[in-house]
């Protein structure tokens, strides 16, 4: 995961002229480099080992619902940015913020992930799975197609009731389906208003 001070929407992000560097919240040293979590935990400078992230969520057209951006604490958690309690789920694998896949459905539909991990990842918007996972998610949509021409990636109306439900440890979230239709990535076609999945094959990867 990375950040950069800038503005940074569903679209594009809006970086200042001058941007000093790039930080990443890794926690795993690579070579003779210590990360930035590692510094701040061996000098006592967090009260508490972890950090807290809220993002502004977008309206379907991908416009800020409120005031653009977002939050970091490190130490803590601004329990201004949520309800309830928070759920902990053990990383698992050898990659940091990776965390055990519990289940997918689609519908109706439950999907095989088999044993998947899954990285947290502030970086993009979309979900990066295998082409497996992507067909058999994608194809359980009502009216989505899959352009060959282009490395396998799928289309889907743009406005659609169809129920996709993730689960990490004992929590299943619904994802609405305006954040699986990408709205800026629309094409008009025949059958109506068409847009990108945003459950795709990453672009080059050798992951069948």
């Amino acid at each position: 995961m990375y950040s950069a001070a800038g503005i940074v929407t569903q679209n594009k992000a809006q970086l200042p002229a001058k941007v000093d560097g790039i930080m990443g919240l890794w926690y795993y040293a690579t070579g003779s480099a210590v990360p930035i979590l590692n510094v701040l935990r061996n000098n006592t400078l967090l009260s508490r080992n972890m950090i807290g992230i809220w993002l502004q969520s977008t309206t379907p057209n991908g416009q800020s619902g409120g005031s653009a951006g977002g939050e970091i604490t490190f130490g803590g958690v601004d329990t201004t940015k949520f309800h309830g309690e928070i759920t902990y789920v053990n990383c698992a694998g050898e990659r940091p913020w990776s965390i055990p896949v519990g289940g997918i459905t689609v519908g109706s539909t439950k999907i095989n992930v088999n044993r998947a991990l899954a990285a947290i990842d502030t970086g993009t918007t979309a979900m990066l799975v295998p082409r497996v996972i992507s067909d058999a998610i994608n194809g359980a949509i009502p009216g989505a197609i899959r352009v060959t021409t282009q490395e396998g990636r799928w289309y889907m109306p743009c406005s659609g009731d169809t129920v996709v439900t993730m689960t990490f440890g004992t929590l299943t979230f619904q994802i609405p389906y305006t954040h699986l239709a990408l709205q800026s990535e629309r094409s008009k076609t025949q059958q109506g208003d068409y847009c990108l999945s945003a459950v795709m094959f990453p672009s080059g990867s050798n992951v069948p």
